[in-house]
């Protein structure tokens, strides 16, 4: 059932496989049952491998950023329960006088938090905003990248450097490896910001970042994918979608239609009646757009909008046109 033979397949000792063909008899399962007991008993009596429990700012980032997109993709709003839960725990654990710590183990956070602390939490915290529209993600997406700004920044070349301090060095990375790097993450973040809050000096920061890293990416592009991602941002321009309606869920069925399709370099802006008062001081996109009787959604490029969509299908078309438009710009 297990594949283990007198020879063996690996080093003179059986790995356990199934190997049977998955018999619906009820003898079989039987069989398998008490074989998976007798082997999880076994198994029990093993040293466990080490646990690492310590909880990394920047890794819960990249979590809470997928588990957002997939919520929000997949309709699955326990994915977007998990991503708030562990914003919640970062925002108040990893935290001391307002600033970004980068580990929490043992009951104490500890340790400053570099560039990749602050880049990918924001992003998280920005996906985590399209995904449930609530104002308090945003807001303290900005925080945190304003304090990413004065902390990092190279002011006279662009860019950010790793750390606060230049103990051994002030290094600045560019290079996308199994992660991106943090002025990638930091590139993107800062110009979503600047299509949700209309600052054109969140952008230009944002600029700066692929300028100061210009000669790396043209020498070795295949090794900068997420600062290409930006520059295509950049390239292509970017799409607002606005979705204004009184009850968040009223509006469910416009958001699924932006999420069930690939369109990379926009922004997602949904309001209801209680958020929208929060939101209008922070972005331009919401002025003459007071939710109405009706969901409506608003497809924008360059704050310039279309009549708004009150159905998917016609939501769908404005969509379709817009993403075209953005191919055809970066030719």
């Amino acid at each position: 059932m297990y594949g283990v033979t007198k020879t063996g397949n690996f080093e003179g000792r059986s790995i356990l496989h199934r190997t049977d063909s998955g018999s619906e008899d009820s003898a079989a399962e039987d069989a398998v049952k008490q074989w998976k007991s007798k082997l999880y008993a076994e198994r029990r009596r093993r040293p466990r491998p080490a646990t690492d429990t310590k909880v990394l700012t920047s890794w819960n980032g990249l979590a809470i950023s997928a588990l957002s997109f997939a919520g929000a993709v997949m309709g699955i709003e326990g994915y977007c329960k998990a991503a708030e839960q562990a914003a919640e725990f970062v925002a108040t654990r990893n935290v001391s006088d307002g600033r970004l710590l980068r580990r929490f183990a043992g009951g104490q956070a500890a340790l400053e938090g570099t560039l990749e602390d602050y880049a990918f939490f924001a992003q998280g915290l920005i996906d985590l905003f399209e995904a449930t529209a609530k104002p308090e993600w945003l807001e303290e997406a900005l925080r945190l990248t304003g304090v990413m700004v004065d902390d990092f920044e190279d002011r006279e070349h662009g860019g950010f450097f790793l750390t606060v301090g230049a103990k051994p060095a002030r290094l600045k990375e560019g290079y996308d490896g199994v992660m991106p790097s943090g002025n990638s993450v930091a590139a993107s973040n800062l110009i979503r910001l600047a299509e949700v809050t209309g600052l054109e000096e969140l952008r230009q920061k944002g600029e700066r970042v692929l300028r100061s890293f210009g000669r790396d990416i043209e020498q070795q592009p295949s090794g900068h994918p997420a600062m290409l991602a930006v520059l295509g941002m950049l390239t292509q321009g970017m799409t607002e979608v606005v979705i204004t309606s009184k009850e968040r869920k009223e509006a469910d069925g416009l958001l699924a239609e932006v999420w069930r399709r690939y369109l990379p370099n926009k922004v997602v802006l949904a309001s209801d009646s209680q958020s929208f008062g929060r939101l209008s001081a922070i972005t331009k996109l919401l002025e003459g757009r007071r939710p109405g009787p009706v969901p409506r959604a608003y497809v924008c490029r360059n704050f310039t909008c279309n009549l708004p969509a009150e159905d998917p299908l016609s939501l769908r078309s404005q969509l379709d046109e817009s993403w075209s438009q953005a191919l055809k710009q970066s030719q």
